[in-house]
């Protein structure tokens, strides 16, 4: 019976072992550099329309090693997330993408907030055409400030035509701050939708 028991512990310990192996051949992992030039080479795929092999380059950065820093993870996320709507996209999985790049994390702790925000007007475009876009951001006229208590504001407009929700990050990298952390250059009205629009990259995608 001792003879039984010990038998079936060394089993086990073998099992357990080939276990640990073969989770350790298989589950290679990549480190930072590897993460980024998967991303750059899915990011040419689907430039080359090559879904499938940009899927799979997205797959082998999303379990690459970004390091100890958070806005490493954060940032190699975002451009992940960014080429997978893109993907979307071309697909023609309009909503998705728009679902996808709304629920983006990382945003503004290391991912790019303005390419998240134009790729969601480059979204709308491509699901309503870009002139009914253009024409249904001239009618907005109430802007919503969300005010984070981790100082991430964003803003909010409600796009009728399109039964849209615009949320964009409060992020303005080319110009000044003042002492209140106020925009000095352009001058800002901050109850005017496209005045605020001044201020970011996706500006000139809405210009009719």
């Amino acid at each position: 019976m001792m003879y039984q028991k010990s038998t079936l512990i060394s089993l086990k310990n073998i099992l357990l072992i080939t276990f640990c192996l073969a989770l350790f051949s298989c589950g290679k992992r990549y480190d930072h550099d590897d993460g980024h030039a998967f991303i750059k080479s899915a990011r040419e795929a689907v430039q080359q329309n090559d879904l499938a092999l940009a899927e799979t380059y997205l797959d082998k950065a999303s379990n690459s090693n970004y390091g100890f820093c958070g806005n490493s993870w954060a940032g190699a996320k975002g451009n992940i997330t960014l080429i997978q709507a893109e993907i979307l996209n071309k697909k023609k999985k309009h909503d998705e993408a728009l679902q996808l790049l709304e629920a983006m994390n990382g945003c503004p702790l290391g991912a790019d907030c303005n390419k998240r925000d134009s790729l969601k007007i480059e979204t709308l475009f491509l699901k309503h055409g870009k002139d009914k876009v253009v024409k249904a951001f001239q009618s907005v006229s109430t802007v919503r400030k969300n005010v984070n208590e981790n100082g991430f504001d964003s803003y909010s407009v409600y796009v009728e035509e399109l039964a849209y929700t615009f949320t964009f990050a409060e992020s303005f990298p080319d110009y000044k701050f003042d002492e209140n952390d106020r925009v000095i250059n352009p001058k800002i009205d901050y109850n005017n939708f496209f005045s605020i629009l001044k201020a970011y990259n996706f500006d000139a995608l809405l210009e009719d």
